[in-house]
């Protein structure tokens, strides 16, 4: 448990500096082209339209990107941990009039003959929820999603860490002003993470003897 939360402060930490040396974090992905800038466009701020960006972790690990009419169209693209890209349709549910289902709910499913995964938004695009993850066989997987505003770039980050008592992965999104979010993964079981900035800015001391840190983070597109 110790091990988990100084995780949770390095994290922060990290993401503190990265965030203040873009070029070094272009540089060390260098075969990546990133964002630079929001591609959420300002009317959509308080819209479930625009973009969505998160992560993936599991038996698969890796990064999505979510275009929900931010440019009048609607698709997904995820990408591994090892830069293979697939590019996700829009599967449109059949009529569900009549149906007994959530009317505040947006639903979208995405995939192509090897992927699938479906996401439900509320009207502000603030409240989502994944489910039914297929990546080929493996259906173990899990994701995380944030919502990107037209003042906050989406980063995300693949990476693993390395403490005395245990060690794994962990993925996660930063959104440039008070919040990281994403998954870890200890064993086989994941589990979700939330924490504010304000944790690294504490500045909060641990002992190397409980200590976690990175062997190793990647920011991606």
């Amino acid at each position: 448990m110790k091990n988990f939360y100084s995780l949770l402060i390095f994290c922060c930490f990290f993401l503190s500096c990265t965030d203040d040396n873009n070029e070094a974090a272009r540089t060390a992905n260098s075969t990546t082209q990133l964002a630079s800038t929001p591609e959420a466009k300002s009317i959509f701020d308080n819209s479930y339209k625009g973009i969505y960006k998160g992560i993936v972790i599991g038996n698969v690990s890796g990064t999505l990107h979510i275009n929900i009419l931010n440019d009048e169209t609607i698709w997904a693209k995820f990408q591994t941990e090892d830069k293979v890209t697939y590019t996700l349709e829009n599967i449109p549910y059949p009529d569900e009039s009549g149906a007994d289902f959530e009317p505040v709910m947006k639903k979208y499913r995405f995939g192509d003959e090897n992927i699938a995964f479906e996401v439900k938004l509320d009207e502000t695009g603030n409240h989502i929820t994944t489910s039914n993850l297929k990546f080929f066989s493996d259906s173990s997987s899990k994701i995380c999603l944030a919502k990107e505003k037209s003042n906050s770039l989406i980063k995300c980050y693949t990476g693993a860490y390395t403490g005395l008592e245990e060690s794994g992965t962990v993925n996660f999104t930063s959104d440039g002003h008070s919040r990281v979010s994403g998954l870890i993964i200890r064993g086989r079981n994941c589990s979700s993470l939330t924490v504010r900035r304000f944790v690294a800015k504490s500045r909060t001391p641990y002992s190397s003897s409980s200590a976690a840190s990175f062997s190793r983070a990647r920011l991606m597109r």
